[in-house]
């Protein structure tokens, strides 16, 4: 009997956690909340050398500028074919040179000297006092001979006996180191100076002169 009872007992207990379990609301699954994503960090750049500073420009020095008369330097003449040359730096060292060839038995001086940075080469003849050394006095060139002044630009004379004698300028190229001219160029220079700015004159003049007539003689049986 005891045995029937407990056996009830136990069927009435069963049944009501049957009941209560229907009737307790169904739990819905936990889902986790989503975990914010942290934002996106951009990469720190890869950290960049400091720019350099340009390197300066050697400094180089400036020519030495004359401030008083400078007298010309001689420089050798390099013959080649019918060109010569003269070398440049020597000339930009000096500032005031002058040099002369041998053509046909003719000795021709000419002067080259920079001025303002570019290179002139003139005819050195003076004609009325013989000079041939000029010296580069600021903007002028100055007879050593009779002190006539020439404007270093053009040649032309501004003051002094010799002003008709304006000094003609010589074509050149330089190649390299070498200042270069044909002795063509030089020898027209030379002649236009020293004839007045004209054109050369012939080789040779030829004047007409009438031989002196002597007087007839008398035959001796007319004395």
């Amino acid at each position: 009997m005891r045995t029937k009872k407990t056996v009830l007992v136990l069927g009435l207990v069963a049944a009501l956690a049957a009941l209560a379990a229907c009737a307790a609301p169904a739990q819905e699954p936990v889902i986790p909340a989503p975990t914010a994503a942290a934002p996106e960090v951009a990469p720190a750049p890869a950290s960049q050398p400091a720019p350099v500073a340009p390197t300066p420009a050697p400094v180089v020095p400036s020519p030495a500028v004359a401030t008083g008369p400078v007298t010309a330097t001689p420089l050798i003449v390099s013959y080649d074919g019918d060109m010569v040359s003269i070398p440049l730096s020597a000339v930009a060292e000096v500032v005031n040179a002058e040099f002369g060839i041998s053509v046909d038995e003719r000795s021709l001086d000419f002067m080259a000297y920079i001025f303002d940075g570019r290179l002139y080469v003139r005819a050195s003849a003076c004609p009325p006092c013989a000079s041939l050394a000029y010296t580069l006095d600021g903007d002028e060139l100055l007879c050593e001979a009779c002190d006539s002044r020439f404007d270093v630009v053009t040649g032309e004379g501004s003051e002094g006996a010799c002003v008709d004698y304006p000094k003609a300028s010589v074509p050149y190229e330089v190649d390299g180191d070498r200042v270069v001219m044909r002795i063509a160029d030089l020898v027209r220079a030379w002649d236009e100076t020293e004839f007045e700015g004209t054109a050369p004159l012939p080789e040779k003049v030829f004047l007409a002169v009438e031989e002196p007539v002597e007087p007839a003689s008398r035959p001796s049986c007319c004395g």
